[in-house]
C-alpha cells in the first residue's frame, strides 16, 4: 500500500489503465475504482482522490491571498487556478524525488543556518583540520542540496549528480589546501567537458538545464 499522496494519484491512473486488459468490459471509472482499492485500501477513486488532496493540502500555510507549502517550498496565489496547477506540478515532482531518491533537499533558510557557522570555521586560524574538514562538507551539502532544488523545480533531477559525485566535480580552491587534500582522498575528483567555473560563485544546475556532458559547470560545482 503507498500513502496518499499526487504520485498515489499518478499510480492509481496508471494502474488503472494496465487493468484494461483484464477487465475489457469495465468503464475506465470502474477501473480506477479498482486500482484504488488495491494501492491505497479505499473505497473507491473518489475517496482516494478526497484523501491525497487533503494530505498535500496539509501542508499548505494561508496569509491573504498567498500560500506556502513546507512540503515544495512553493508560494502561490491559492485562488489563481494557475498558480494552484504550478504548485501540484512542483508538489507532485517533489514527491517523485522523494520516493526515488529517500530524501528531499533542506530548506533554504535551513541552509543558510548552517553556511554561516561553516564559513566562520573555515575561516578560524586555530581551528583545527578535522573541524575544518566537517565545516567545508556541510558547505558543500548546502550547495548540492541547493542544486538538486533547482533540478527538481526543473524537472531533471534524474540527471543530478549524486553528493559524492557533486563533491568530485566541484573546485575546492577556495578552502585550505590540507581540507582540500582529505576531500579528494576520499571523493576523488572529476573533471568533465566543461571547465570548472574559476570565480568561486555556486550556479545551480536548476538555472540552465544541463547539456549533454554532466560536468561540474553544468551544476554550478564551484566552492
Amino acid at each position: 500500500m503507498i500513502l496518499p499522496s499526487l504520485f498515489a494519484l499518478e499510480q492509481i491512473k496508471k494502474e488503472a489503465k494496465s487493468l484494461k486488459q483484464q477487465y475489457p468490459n469495465h468503464t475506465h471509472s470502474q477501473r480506477l475504482n479498482i486500482a484504488a482499492i488495491s494501492l491505497l485500501r479505499t473505497r473507491d477513486y473518489h475517496e482516494a482522490f478526497t484523501l491525497c488532496k487533503k494530505r498535500v493540502n496539509s501542508f499548505v500555510t494561508y496569509s491573504g491571498c498567498f500560500a506556502k507549502c513546507e512540503f515544495c517550498e512553493m508560494r502561490f496565489l491559492h485562488e489563481e487556478e494557475g498558480d494552484i496547477k504550478l504548485h501540484e506540478d512542483r508538489h507532485l515532482e517533489c514527491e517523485k524525488a522523494l520516493h526515488e531518491l529517500g530524501f528531499l533537499p533542506v530548506p533554504y533558510r535551513e541552509r543558510e543556518d548552517r553556511k554561516r557557522p561553516a564559513y566562520s570555521e573555515l575561516a578560524n586560524e586555530t581551528g583545527t583540520v578535522a573541524t575544518k574538514y566537517e565545516a567545508a562538507l556541510t558547505l558543500i551539502r548546502a550547495y548540492f542540496d541547493r542544486s538538486l532544488e533547482g533540478a527538481i523545480r526543473n524537472g531533471y533531477w534524474r540527471q543530478h549528480p549524486s553528493f559524492e559525485n557533486f563533491v568530485a566535480m566541484i573546485s575546492l580552491d577556495r578552502i585550505p589546501h590540507s581540507v582540500e587534500k582529505l576531500i579528494r582522498r576520499k571523493y576523488g575528483a572529476v573533471i568533465g567537458e566543461n571547465p570548472i567555473n574559476p570565480i568561486g560563485i555556486p550556479r545551480t544546475c536548476g538555472n540552465n538545464p544541463p547539456s549533454r556532458s554532466l560536468s561540474a559547470d553544468n551544476f554550478g560545482a564551484s566552492f
